[in-house]
């Protein structure tokens, strides 16, 4: 249980900075609020939409989710950061 939450921390605790390393310093309050409010509605969704789903078809879609999010990140990583470059 003590390894599973503090993984969770870890996970929680690092995607809202790499959420604002994706978008630019002056854009961070909208970069702020599109994350929690994206986690809000997926939040939302999946628990009004997957009420009645077993416990297996929930642990595919769960898979293929964090196979999607480490695509997404992946592709992240290999571009670009829009953040300015600081002299």
């Amino acid at each position: 249980g003590v390894l599973v939450g503090g993984a969770f921390s870890l996970v929680a605790n690092g995607t809202l900075p790499f959420a604002l390393s994706l978008v630019p310093s002056d854009r961070a309050g909208l970069g702020t609020g599109l994350y929690f409010s994206g986690g809000a509605a997926a939040t939302t969704l999946f628990g009004s939409l997957l009420k009645e789903t077993p416990l297996s078809a929930g642990a595919l879609i769960g898979a293929f989710a964090f196979l999607l999010a480490g695509i997404c990140v992946g592709l992240a990583n290999s571009r670009p950061s829009l953040a300015p470059v600081s002299k």
